[in-house]
């Protein structure tokens, strides 16, 4: 077993004491109330990570003005004295749950949004119309001052309100950021020009925040080291604002990357991002300064943190979606028990939904983030005899909750191991951590003292068996999906298979493949045999490819298609598949043939809900999940799994 010592030994932000490195970084849930107060199921979520064991927990981002800098719906605020009161509660929830409790609060600026506030974005430099963002005139010194003034008086309440520290949100592109910025500062006066000059607004709001909470309260400024955009905020500029930072009473720095300009997805690294991928850069500013430095960056793994620290790059380690995934990690890791965790697969659920799309934070491998009262797991009064029909991600999530449960639960599954499409998902490339959740799935499975049967289809032949010794009480059913098959004529060809006998190994293609389909299974299998060395085309009748993949995913995937020369065709028609290939329509009414030794069709899947519609036509109790309700993603599944297996 690994030595975690260093890794849950104290560490210290100025005076405050935390038990551990392990810190919970700020991440927006939209789980406030509106109007920027907090609610009864913001209390539950922070009390569950914090009672998780973490040493310091840091609440997301708060605005400081009412309302103008808003920018997400259901955010926080410390914009006025009243809201003092529920933030009181909050940082008493982190506190009794043995944590250190901080807030981060900042300003988005340019990245405001006016259809919530109805004022003006505020920018450093005037900004043309971006995406749904108007144009942001330039602030000016009485502008600026006014929001030095509101940071401070934010941070007051903050600390009236008990918490331990406060960060301030100098990342990511928003407000201090877009002052750091060369891209988004242009000014000419005192607060443009060089380095220390694009700083000289950090500098003035640390030092109004420090002479508002005291000398002895922490602050930390989380900063984004490396803006990983041409002519943006390099690490070298960087070194030079931490110093300055440091000086002016910041007693911690957090170190993050990326912004609204950045070529690569690193403030919120996919899984297509190596684990750890912003280490380096906390390593070179820790080199510079002497307060203590906080590495972020997909770190899901334990032993990883550990070594983080071992090797000096950096004093703390923020873990914030491994949280979100298994609030308990610290304590599992601590008690080394690392089977039992569940790792984080950075599919990036969580930020499509709270951050793109506004709504309230969704883990996907977790049903319970955001949702801890409602989906409690309570002993059953009564346990009961619960088959579970398929041993994919729904069908293993429904078998461990009911395990959970107390009830005596037996799984089927038709193929020889467990997985399903966890398997399947995770052999593409980039997608090798989907593998973790199968893993943590079969181990519960294990533990809990689930009967499995692999290679067992459930037939009514069984099911009379069943009933002779004493039929079970309920039935799970999460049989999942089966490959669409488009109607193109010569589809029956042997050239042409699914793109399940692809990733299962059954059918072999030949160097030139045409892959028919282009949303997620497509890309996927075709970025799979692009990485094979094979020669890929890809064709979609739609649009766009991969409309439903996580957007900082799609990205990755699309720039590996520029890099492995696989060609893209979309809009196009189906007309029929030779021994040749494929001959297609383009939107311009042009028929071609694309030569191909092998064709993959990636034309979606439909339900396999057979077994199910028999059950219930026998009149027996059944909870569908998964695929066989309707082909989705790994949230819907595990999910659908979790409330399967609390109502069995």
């Amino acid at each position: 077993m690994p030595n975690l010592q260093n890794l849950f030994s104290e560490a210290k932000i100025g005076g405050l004491t935390l038990k551990n490195r392990i810190v919970m970084p700020p991440m927006l849930t939209g789980f406030a109330e509106a109007g920027g107060t907090v609610s009864p199921r913001m209390l539950d979520y922070y009390r569950e990570r914090a009672e998780g064991g973490a040493g310091l927990v840091i609440v997301e981002s708060t605005n400081i003005e009412v309302p103008d800098g808003e920018h997400y719906l259901r955010q926080l605020s410390l914009g006025d004295d009243r809201f003092i009161e529920g933030l009181r509660r909050l940082s008493s929830v982190i506190r009794e749950g043995g944590a250190r409790a901080g807030i981060q609060i900042g300003h988005q600026g340019r990245f405001s949004a006016p259809f919530i506030t109805g004022t003006k974005t505020l920018s450093p430099s005037p900004e043309p119309p971006l995406d749904y963002w108007p144009e942001s005139p330039e602030m000016g010194e009485q502008e600026i001052g006014e929001v030095i003034r509101t940071f401070a008086q934010a941070a007051k309440r903050a600390r009236e309100a008990g918490f331990d520290a406060v960060e301030l949100h100098g990342a990511h592109g928003y407000l201090i950021c877009q002052f750091l910025s060369p891209l988004t500062n242009r000014r000419e006066d005192r607060y443009g020009g060089g380095v220390k000059q694009r700083a000289s607004f950090l500098i003035e709001v640390i030092e109004a925040v420090r002479r508002k909470v005291g000398s002895d309260f922490p602050l930390s400024l989380r900063l984004s080291a490396d803006e990983y955009a041409d002519g943006g905020i390099t690490p070298q500029d960087t070194a030079i604002t931490a110093k300055m930072a440091e000086k002016a009473g910041v007693d911690c720095l957090h170190v993050s990357a990326g912004s609204y300009y950045s070529k690569e997805p690193v403030s919120i690294a996919p899984m297509a991002l190596p684990r750890g991928c912003l280490v380096h850069l906390a390593s070179r500013i820790k080199n510079v300064v002497n307060v203590p430095v906080i590495t972020v960056g997909r770190i899901n793994d334990p032993v990883l943190a550990n070594s983080i620290i071992v090797e000096g790059k950096a004093d703390l380690v923020a873990m914030g979606r491994a949280l979100l995934a298994d609030p308990e990690l610290p304590r599992k890791a601590e008690a080394e028990a690392f089977e039992q965790i569940r790792y984080c697969i950075a599919c990036n659920t969580c930020i499509d939904l709270a951050v793109m799309l506004a709504q309230p934070l969704i883990c996907a491998v977790n049903a319970r983030a955001g949702r801890e009262r409602e989906l409690e797991i309570k002993k059953s009064p009564r346990p009961r005899s619960v088959y579970v029909l398929g041993g994919g991600p729904a069908g293993m999530e429904a078998a461990r909750v009911a395990a959970l449960r107390g009830h005596d639960v037996t799984l089927f599954e038709r193929k020889p191991e467990l997985g399903g499409q966890l398997l399947l998902a995770s052999k593409p490339p980039f997608k090798e951590e989907i593998s973790s959740l199968a893993r943590y799935l079969t181990t519960q499975i294990d533990e809990l003292g689930v009967s499995v049967r692999l290679a067992s289809d459930f037939t009514e032949e069984l099911l009379s068996t069943s009933k002779s010794e004493g039929a079970p009480d309920g039935f799970i059913v999460a049989t999942g999906c089966k490959p669409r098959i488009p109607e193109i004529p010569g589809i029956e060809r042997e050239l042409v298979a699914t793109a399940d006998d692809v990733l299962e190994g059954r059918f072999e293609p030949g160097d030139r493949v045409v892959v028919l389909g282009g949303e997620t299974i497509g890309v996927e299998v075709a970025a799979l045999l692009a990485d094979q060395g094979k020669e890929v085309a890809i064709t979609r009748r739609g649009k766009r490819l991969a409309e439903k993949m996580a957007s900082s995913m799609r990205r990755i995937f699309l720039d590996f298609f520029r890099e492995k020369n696989v060609k893209v065709l979309k809009g196009v028609e189906y007309l029929e598949i030779s021994d040749e290939g494929l001959w297609v329509k383009d939107a311009d009414g042009n028929a071609f043939l694309l030569e191909a030794d092998s064709l993959v069709l990636a034309a979606g899947n439909i339900s396999d809900n057979a077994v199910g519609e028999t059950l219930k036509e026998k009149g027996y109790g059944v909870y569908a999940a998964g695929d066989c309700v309707e082909p989705r993603d790994i949230r819907s599944a595990i999910h659908e799994g979790f409330v399967a297996g609390l109502m069995a």
